[in-house]
């Protein structure tokens, strides 16, 4: 972790909501159950701290792979550059 007084809590959830994100995108995961599951993990990882953060940012990508729709390279880096300038997912 990248700040050790970092809520870990926090820092799982982000991971969680990261992972789901990459499931959507490379395998496929779908189903009524996921984007309840990844709105709660979003939601958990709220308030990270800002030396924590980077290591969940591309959590932001999670909610636009959910919708069906792979962000192309310009707005992957767009949306990473500024979910770390606001530290919000």
């Amino acid at each position: 972790m990248l700040d050790p007084d970092a809520d870990e809590g926090r820092a799982l959830a982000g991971g969680r909501a990261w992972a789901i994100g990459r499931l959507i995108g490379t395998a496929g995961l779908a189903g009524p159950d996921v984007g309840p599951i990844l709105e709660r993990a979003l939601k958990d990882a709220a308030g990270l701290s800002v030396p924590a953060f980077p290591a969940i940012a591309h959590a932001t990508l999670a909610r636009t792979r959910a919708n069906g729709r792979k962000p192309s390279e310009l707005e992957t880096c767009l949306r990473l550059f500024l979910a770390v300038a606001r530290g919000k997912v």
